[in-house]
C-alpha cells in the first residue's frame, strides 16, 4: 500500500515537472521568435572600431553586449540593461 502511494507521488511529480518544463519552454520559444536584438547582418568589427574611436575621443569606457536573438540569457540581458538606462 505505501509502495502504491509513493508511486502515485512520483509520478506526480514527475508529471507535474514535465508539464512546467514544457510550459517554460514554449514561453522561451515565444520571447525568443519576438526578440530581433541583434542585426545579423551588421557588421560588427566596423561597429565597434566606431564605438572605441568615439570613446577614445570622449575618454569614455565601451561596453559589448555579445549575443544571439536565440538566447533566453541575451534577451533578459538586454532588456535588463534597458531597463536601467545605461
Amino acid at each position: 500500500m505505501i509502495n502504491k502511494i509513493n508511486d502515485f507521488r512520483l509520478n506526480k511529480l514527475i508529471f507535474l515537472s514535465l508539464f512546467f518544463y514544457i510550459c517554460f519552454f514554449t514561453l522561451n520559444i515565444q520571447a525568443q521568435k519576438k526578440a530581433q536584438i541583434f542585426n545579423p547582418k551588421a557588421n560588427a568589427k566596423k561597429d565597434i572600431n566606431e564605438a572605441v574611436a568615439i570613446a577614445k575621443k570622449q575618454n569614455k569606457n565601451v561596453l559589448l553586449q555579445i549575443g544571439g536573438n536565440w538566447c533566453p540569457w541575451s534577451i533578459k540581458f538586454h532588456n535588463l540593461l534597458r531597463m536601467i538606462k545605461l
